[in-house]
């Protein structure tokens, strides 16, 4: 094959390097249990890294799930919107009536 013997034996020269990355996601999903890949990418940002939403997928290792057909309580769509709603007005606000609730789930 003409091919180097050293590309069929190669070691990464740093094993450990995202060793911190890693344990800073971590603790960001510990955190934040419900947010995905693309949020904890955000948060990361915002603490100073510099990093993609690929490498924390890949850290992550995030994978796809089958979704039984039919099923309203696994769908992506649904259960995106029941998480913002909860985490964006449910969580933050204390409701003394049923018309003040309307009006802020409104806003």
């Amino acid at each position: 094959m003409n091919q180097p013997r050293m590309t069929l034996r190669y070691k990464t020269k740093q094993p450990g390097k995202d060793k911190v990355l890693t344990t800073e996601i971590k603790r960001l999903t510990k955190k934040h249990k419900r947010y995905g890949y693309r949020m904890i990418t955000a948060k990361l940002r915002q603490v100073g890294w510099n990093v993609n939403h690929k490498r924390v997928q890949r850290i992550e290792h995030v994978g796809t799930l089958y979704i039984e057909p039919g099923s309203p309580w696994e769908n992506g769509y649904i259960e995106s919107f029941n998480g913002k709603l909860r985490d964006e007005i449910l969580n933050r606000e204390v409701f003394y009536s049923v018309k003040e609730a309307k009006v802020i789930v409104e806003d």
